[in-house]
């Protein structure tokens, strides 16, 4: 079915009509008032007033496009350097990825490392010199031997000697010599975990860190291969923390006990230790 056409007069209709009266209109009082000459400088004073006002509204207008358009300028100023520093940060934050990466390859082969050494250094400890071993022109006779001869110099390993070595100890070398004397004394085996954790906590006082724990409890392996290759005493490993004291230098035992070098600073912390190895024994 065809729509039916609308009435008139529409919408539009109404529109041109309007508009044409208008026109008809402005022509008519244009055409009477004509020669009125105070109503025409009345229309154009209007109509400069009119074209003022309009020019302030549009120089109003400019300022506050420009205005809004500087806003916008900084806005997407801003925005453009946060994109670009979060790209360089994303850049780094890619780089570092990488580097973790090569890092934890690093400390695998460290560790790796580590154990190794670690499992040597248990080995080296069982690996001791015979009763006659020779170390280039030294013939070592035994540890508790009062002499070592060379052909070019004899070393006396007696009281003076132990004296010398006992006033030149670290603190931590002072601590596993006087453990691993008292062990003997006592008739107990030498444990390194306990004497680790004892220096760490009696005498550095740390709290106990594992890196910490490891670094120290490897210095004392290699204090006790050191000592154990100089006769100061004789170790037999019963497993990878514990080794069994046979027997312990009587010059440096007595240097020890008397007191009178410089490792008696420590006799505080001697009698601690003292204490913790009896506890241990019974």
């Amino acid at each position: 079915m065809r729509e039916k056409k609308e009435g008139f007069p529409t919408e539009k209709d109404f529109f041109y009509v309007v508009c044409f009266l208008v026109i008809s209109l402005i022509f008519v009082i244009s055409g009477r008032l004509a020669d009125n000459v105070q109503v025409v400088a009345y229309i154009g004073f209007a109509g400069t007033i009119v074209s003022i006002l309009l020019a302030v509204i549009a120089i109003i207008y400019s300022f506050y496009q420009s205005s809004t358009y500087e806003n916008a300028t900084h806005k997407l100023d801003v925005s453009a350097s946060k994109i670009e520093q979060i790209t360089n940060e994303l850049s780094k934050v890619s780089g570092i990825s990488g580097n973790v990466e090569d890092l934890k390859r690093t400390v695998d082969v460290i560790n790796s490392m580590v154990s190794n050494i670690e499992a040597n250094i248990y080995d080296q400890l069982n690996i001791k010199p015979n009763k006659c071993h020779s170390y280039g022109n030294m013939n070592f006779q035994s540890h508790n031997s009062d002499h070592i001869k060379s052909e070019d110099v004899e070393f006396s390993y007696n009281k003076e000697y132990f004296t010398k070595v006992a006033s030149n100890l670290t603190v931590l070398a002072a601590v596993v010599v006087v453990w691993i004397q008292k062990a003997d004394k006592y008739k107990v085996n030498f444990n390194i975990k306990d004497c680790t954790r004892f220096f760490l906590e009696y005498v550095m006082f740390e709290e106990r860190d594992t890196s910490r724990f490891l670094g120290i409890e490897n210095a004392i392996n290699g204090l006790l291969i050191a000592y154990e290759h100089l006769f100061f005493f004789d170790l037999k490993k019963v497993d990878n923390s514990e080794f069994e004291v046979r027997s312990f230098n009587k010059h440096f035992a007595e240097v020890i006990d008397e007191g009178q070098t410089q490792i008696s600073l420590l006799e505080e912390h001697f009698n601690e230790m003292d204490k913790l190895i009896k506890r241990n024994k019974y």
